[in-house]
């Protein structure tokens, strides 16, 4: 078995259908309800040394899942990347496809969230300068940890910072 580990800054939106219960200042805590949630991230590199190289990244990840009054959060998870490099110079072209699923528990205190996440399934394909690489069955953990910033009545916006270990 291998161990792959990730970390990533996410731009993270949630949109949360809640009854409130009290909470004055509008932050999710103290409200209960379904949640979902979008985090995206996006990077483009286009090195124009001698020679030329590029780079781009997706990633986003779904969550949904349902929150109790007192912040705890319960839920489902989705995430998928995808990313690309091109080197003219050597002619080299890697790509990576990520897509991993699972459970996450987690706790929300006014603006401020943290979660840990059981990923019992997914996929990696990896082309490495036309080799084909295929993993399965990717298990592993996943912990976040971010603020969130009300911008409307059921919904939010701020960042997450990521970090997976998985197993192949």
């Amino acid at each position: 078995m291998k161990t792959l580990a990730i970390f990533t800054l996410l731009l993270l939106t949630s949109v949360t259908y809640a009854q409130d219960y009290g909470v004055a200042d509008g932050s999710v805590g103290g409200s209960e309800g379904f949640y979902t949630s979008l985090g995206l991230f996006y990077s483009f590199d286009d090195r124009g040394r001698s020679g030329s190289s590029t780079s781009s990244t997706m990633l986003y990840n779904l969550r949904l899942g349902y929150q109790l009054y007192n912040g705890i959060r319960l839920g489902l998870k989705y995430a998928a990347e995808s990313s690309s490099t091109t080197e003219s110079v050597s002619n080299n072209d890697d790509s990576d496809n990520i897509s991993d699923y699972g459970l996450f528990v987690g706790y929300q205190y006014d603006k401020f969230f943290a979660a840990v996440g059981y990923l019992f399934g997914g996929d990696w394909n990896y082309n490495d300068n036309g080799t084909e690489n295929k993993f399965t069955k990717l298990v592993g953990i996943q912990i976040d940890i971010g603020m969130e910033f009300s911008v409307g009545e059921h919904f939010f916006i701020g960042p997450r910072f990521t970090y997976k270990n998985i197993t192949y």
